[in-house]
């Protein structure tokens, strides 16, 4: 539980930071990227409440935890977080944080995605975009050959045909009128 063994005595808040869903698949063929969206999280949620704290270097507790899939099953990569409604000083103090601004969170959280997401996963640097498609066959056209779009399913293979065939045995006591138990 993390009552009484993670968590401090303090009052807490959580936060639901979801992700649009033309990103969606990204998460879903690349699921190591899932970390990314915990590191936005944690990165917004730290920018907004060191902005309100008097002491700039406070940092909140926080637990971080990925969703990948909605209530429906459906693909659907979503964070939850735990978050104290406050900050400790490096001393140790802890001093209450009025609640965040939810859109201004949001909108921090989906900036430090998509910062993420364009960093160079070997060297870090920053990722550039050189061109944008806007004709939609493109796009998909694009995304089938990348595999991040869902291929509709075809359906299974048709079965063949079974005829069954009465058992001889079966046949022999029905016609003496005796009842089948399936014991001979």
């Amino acid at each position: 539980m993390l009552d009484g063994h993670i968590l401090e005595q303090v009052s807490h808040a959580q936060y639901v930071f979801t992700i649009p869903k033309l990103l969606r698949p990204i998460f879903k063929f690349h699921r190591r990227d899932l970390g990314l969206l915990c590191k936005s999280t944690w990165q917004a949620l730290r920018e907004m409440f060191q902005e309100v704290a008097s002491d700039p270097a406070a940092l909140p507790g926080v637990v971080i935890s990925v969703q990948s899939y909605g209530d429906r099953l459906n693909l659907h990569s979503h964070v939850h977080a735990l978050a104290s409604r406050g900050v400790w000083s490096s001393g140790g103090n802890f001093e209450a944080i009025p609640a965040l601004d939810a859109p201004q969170l949001m909108l921090l959280f989906r900036h430090h995605l998509l910062k993420n997401l364009l960093a160079c996963p070997k060297c870090g640097g920053r990722l550039r975009i050189i061109s944008f498609f806007e004709d939609p066959e493109i796009i998909e056209k694009i995304l089938r050959h990348l595999k991040l779009r869902d291929l509709p399913a075809r359906p299974p293979p048709p079965r063949p045909s079974v005829t069954l065939e009465a058992d001889p045995d079966f046949l022999a006591w029905e016609a003496a009128g005796r009842p089948f138990d399936g014991i001979d």
